[in-house]
């Protein structure tokens, strides 16, 4: 339903708009000539009053075609809108008891997110751990010293050799080299497996996940259509933010 994008879209001719004419009259196109405004087919090469009138300036404003169109392309809150409007037919109520209806599933949709995204606060708190300790462990004298007589047990240079940061980073280096290019080039390989995967279809974990939570939502609201509820669940983020 949502992932096909509708076969054509008819424009009138009226409304289509160069901005190259717009651009060409020597001006900023606030002429009040209005001769030039027409092609010689008498239609508009401008956006009028009421064309600015009648922009939508939200989704819930937007018509089916539109929403269905810009669905199909992955945006969120199209999707959300579609659902909200389907389960106005469904239920042939209001907007806003549909909004009330469309909660409950937002709340069914987030349930467990904090499970769900353990795995992504584990990885950031790492790289943010990591990258940070990273820093003293290679260049401050007194973390290198510790590190060294806990986990290396080098031999340890004159103290004339370890005056500057840059010393005690060049004698650290000997043993943090082999950690942070090890590492380096582990996280390059798995960023690469991950882009071979994207190009065989064979989808990473994130999509593995959304994809079982939007089956999840579409079995408890088996009323609705399950292809609306998955899109708007799949387009959802992990974390409650919309």
């Amino acid at each position: 339903m949502l992932l096909k994008r509708p076969s054509s879209i008819l424009l009138q001719p009226s409304k289509v708009f160069p901005v190259h004419r717009c651009c060409s009259r020597g001006g900023d196109g606030d002429d009040d000539d209005d001769d030039d405004d027409n092609d010689k087919f008498g239609n508009t090469q401008f956006p009028t009053i009421e064309d600015a009138k009648s922009l939508p300036l939200a989704y819930r404003k937007m018509d089916n075609i539109s929403l269905v169109t810009l669905a199909g392309m992955g945006q969120h809150a199209a999707r959300r809108e579609v659902l909200i409007r389907h389960i106005m037919a469904v239920e042939e109520v209001p907007y806003r008891k549909a909004l009330q209806i469309f909660a409950k599933i937002r709340v069914a949709n987030f349930e467990g997110k904090d499970l769900l995204g353990l795995p992504f606060y584990i990885g950031a708190i790492t790289m943010v751990v990591g990258g940070l300790a990273c820093v003293p462990l290679v260049f401050h004298l007194d973390t290198v010293e510790w590190f060294n007589a806990a986990y290396v047990t080098a031999d340890v240079p004159p103290q004339k050799d370890l005056e500057t940061w840059l010393e005690v980073g060049a004698w650290s280096w000997n043993w943090m080299e082999p950690v942070l290019g090890t590492g380096t080039f582990l996280l390059m390989c798995t960023q690469y497996f991950r882009i071979n995967m994207d190009h065989l279809g064979i989808k990473p974990y994130t999509h593995v996940l959304k994809r079982a939570r939007s089956q999840h939502l579409a079995r408890l609201f088996p009323v609705y259509d399950a292809e609306i509820l998955m899109n708007y669940s799949e387009s959802a983020t992990i974390y409650e933010l919309h």
